[in-house]
């Protein structure tokens, strides 16, 4: 009986997380459709609408498998809608990224990485960094570039490495006052700087799309180095 029930929770638990993604892809293919909103606004909105859902997994607590089936998957059905020129708000931009097909398996490594202490520090910072911190990055540097660069070819920005670094501080500095109550102000100041230079530069030099994987990864042993 306890099996069956187990398995019914993921079920519904798999089921409900599905519903709310493609919840938020629906919205968004209106938006880009009906409005005539840029795909690079589109995009991040599914980028921080999904990237909040996932921060329920704490709350809801779905095993290990569950989690990563449902990253496999989502990734699995982005990739062939790319290939199929399907889910343009999302899908349509110019440039070449594979990003949208590895947030799925970066929301999962978060995941993976809160196990550590139970979805504490381990799985907010890195996820908050993921989907927000990326997102403040592509905003200002499409809208307050300052310097524009290249790395590998890829064009990235003063502004938007910027943005990424200020935004990294402030969630780790945030989210360490309320998980870890204890540590000194010089400490939570210390440990931000070091977490936004780290990540900021992981993400500076990560490029088509890969920082959806390395941002989480570059957080994760950053934490772990700081011993937070």
């Amino acid at each position: 009986m306890l099996l069956e029930i187990n398995i019914t929770h993921e079920i519904l638990l798999a089921l409900g997380f599905t519903a709310a993604f493609g919840l938020m892809f629906f919205f968004s293919e209106l938006i880009y459709t009906k409005l005539k909103v840029d795909v690079e606004m589109t995009r991040k909105f599914i980028h921080v609408t999904c990237g909040s859902i996932a921060m329920l997994i704490p709350f809801l607590k779905p095993q290990v498998f569950t989690m990563i089936s449902l990253g496999v998957l989502f990734s699995l059905l982005t990739f062939y809608m790319m290939r199929k020129g399907l889910l343009p708000s999302v899908n349509a931009v110019k440039r070449h990224t594979i990003g949208s097909i590895l947030y799925p398996l970066g929301i999962i490594c978060c995941a993976l990485c809160g196990l550590r202490d139970d979805y504490r520090v381990y799985f907010f910072i890195p996820l908050s960094t993921l989907v927000f911190s990326d997102t403040v990055a592509a905003l200002v540097g499409i809208n307050y570039p300052l310097k524009k660069f290249t790395v590998k070819g890829f064009s990235k920005s003063v502004g938007g490495s910027l943005g990424f670094f200020t935004s990294a501080i402030i969630l780790c500095f945030c989210f360490l006052c309320y998980f870890n109550p204890g540590l000194s102000s010089m400490q939570l100041f210390v440990y931000s700087l070091q977490f936004g230079l780290g990540t900021a530069f992981v993400e500076m030099i990560s490029v088509d799309g890969w920082d959806d994987i390395t941002v989480p990864v570059s957080s994760y042993l950053i934490l772990l180095m700081l011993g937070v």
